[in-house]
């Protein structure tokens, strides 16, 4: 079976590298191992997806390019944007406009695929026109279910231009049976041309550290000081809810000195910073660390050597970066609410994200007391249950499920 896949979210960046690429650059790779899929890779997400992924493809022999042949003005118009430190708005508003207006399969040949797979960016109009199976994987609808205060600007049209292009006789994947019936309560799509397929863990990168050197090592890099810790993974995203979490450690009582609570990902490591943009007092994160952005590499060490992995978002498709953290082996205090509670399943503590109490109460039991062995073990349970091989052959038989249905209909 031939499918063209659509892997927008990869960009050869690792500074860019988000859950959302890691999940691309996963599936694409365990599909690609299958002997029963053929897979040609694309970026039509936007102008320069289609060039920063060619450029990514070029680069590396395992993933297979679909050979398509974008324009001499597209070719233009990406050599004058990588010529910009910071692009100017009039220059990505061109790359707006042409992207309406070009055609991301031209050069394609519809006859090589059997089915067209989007993993992020939304179903192209032009693939319409090929008379194949399209799919799209839903991650969420943060954007078009939460309060607008909790939105980050742009995410709004965004999500709607993605679940606009999905059509009734189009098929969707969804990574959590609650983002699949937020979709179709949203979108009215046909619950038969819906189906349920997780994200999996990358065990390759995430899974328990234990060289002391690295671990130590890691700390140093990232300015975490000797002694306990308990780590979130967080953006500045209102939905992450990382003020609630911030106040909650503060409301931790009697904390030993060396307790810290590390906060990786984010664009700053200045707590001031923070506190200005969180509307927090400063005196908040006296006992909190900032590392910034953390690489792949190393956010294992640092799920490795943590008390426990802290996740109290208010919203979540999926909720990879738990998953990861159970990965390496951390036990897990997460939000019991929207998919969460499918990913951790009964391998960690799930809390109302807005009983601050509660937190309170959970992180101070973390910190106060060294991981015990079974939270450990279950954790490192359940994330073995999201292999990408299992991933990877669950879309193949849902593929080949919509490529049966297409010949059915194809003969009434």
């Amino acid at each position: 079976m031939r499918v063209l896949l659509d892997i927008t979210p990869i960009t050869r960046a690792k500074v860019a590298r988000t859950g959302l690429a890691r999940v691309a650059y996963s599936l694409a790779h365990a599909l690609h191992e299958r002997s029963d899929l053929e897979v040609e890779c694309i970026g039509w997400g936007s102008v320069a997806a289609t060039f920063e992924v060619g450029r990514f493809l070029a680069e590396q022999s395992t993933l297979h390019a679909a050979p398509v042949q974008p324009s001499a003005l597209l070719r233009a118009y990406d050599r004058a944007y990588r010529r910009q430190a910071r692009p100017p708005r009039w220059l990505i508003r061109l790359g707006q406009a042409l992207n309406r207006l070009r055609d991301p399969l031209r050069g394609l040949d519809p006859s090589r695929y059997d089915v067209v797979h989007s993993i992020y960016a939304g179903l192209p109009r032009a693939a319409r026109a090929w008379d194949k199976p399209l799919v799209l994987t839903v991650h969420d609808i943060t954007a078009l279910r939460l309060p607008s205060k909790l939105v980050q600007p742009g995410q709004v049209a965004i999500t709607r231009r993605i679940m606009a292009s999905v059509r009734p006789q189009d098929w969707a994947v969804c990574i959590s049976e609650f983002t699949r019936r937020d979709f179709l309560a949203y979108r009215g799509h046909p619950a038969a041309r819906s189906h349920m397929i997780p994200n999996g863990v990358d065990t390759a990168i995430f899974h328990p550290c234990t060289d002391p050197v690295r671990k130590a090592e890691t700390r140093v890099r990232y300015g975490v000081p000797n002694g306990r810790y308990v780590l979130t993974l967080s953006s500045l995203a209102p939905h992450k809810n990382l003020r609630f979490l911030l106040k909650a450690w503060a409301g931790v009582p009697a904390k030993d000195p060396d307790w810290h609570l590390v906060v990786a990902g984010g664009k700053t490591r200045d707590p001031a910073a923070l506190a200005a943009a969180l509307a927090l007092p400063p005196e908040l994160f006296s006992q909190v660390v900032l590392t910034g952005f953390v690489s792949d590499e190393d956010l294992p060490a640092l799920m490795s050597d943590a008390q426990a992995f802290a996740f109290p978002s208010l919203y979540e498709g999926f909720g990879l970066p738990v998953l990861e953290a159970m990965a390496c082996g951390c036990p897990v205090i997460a939000s019991s609410g929207t998919s969460i509670p499918e990913v951790v399943g009964d391998a960690g503590t799930l809390l109302d994200p807005n009983n601050d109490l509660l937190w309170t109460t959970a992180l101070g039991n973390a910190v106060a007391n060294p991981p015990r062995l079974e939270p450990v073990n279950a954790s490192l349970r359940q994330a073995a249950s999201f292999s990408w091989r299992e991933i990877a052959r669950s879309y193949q038989e849902f593929f080949a499920q919509t490529v049966q249905d297409k010949v059915r209909q194809d003969r009434l």
